[in-house]
C-alpha cells in the first residue's frame, strides 16, 4: 500500500496525531521508568510500543522524501 505525501503530511502535521503520539510515548516512559526489577516483560513491551510509533513516524517521512524525489527526477 503506498501512502501520499499529502497524506503523511496531513499525519505530520495534525496536533491530534501529535498530541496521540506523544501520549503514548510518555505514558510508556512511566511504564518503563514504573516499572519493577523482575518485570522485564513491561520493559519490552513498553520499549516496542515506542519502536513502533517511530517507524510509524519514519514510514510516513520517507513517503514525503520519496515523493520528492520522484517528483525531482521529472
Amino acid at each position: 500500500m503506498k501512502i501520499s505525501k499529502s497524506e503523511s503530511e496531513f499525519l505530520l502535521k495534525n496536533e491530534t496525531f501529535i498530541k496521540v503520539c506523544d501520549k503514548i510515548r510518555q505514558e510508556q516512559v512511566k511504564v518503563f521508568l514504573g516499572s519493577t526489577l523482575d518485570d522485564s516483560d513491561a520493559r519490552e513491551e513498553s520499549y516496542r510500543t515506542v519502536r513502533l510509533l517511530d517507524k510509524f513516524e519514519r514510514i510516513l517521512k520517507n513517503a514525503i522524501v520519496d515523493e520528492e524525489r520522484k517528483d525531482k527526477r521529472k
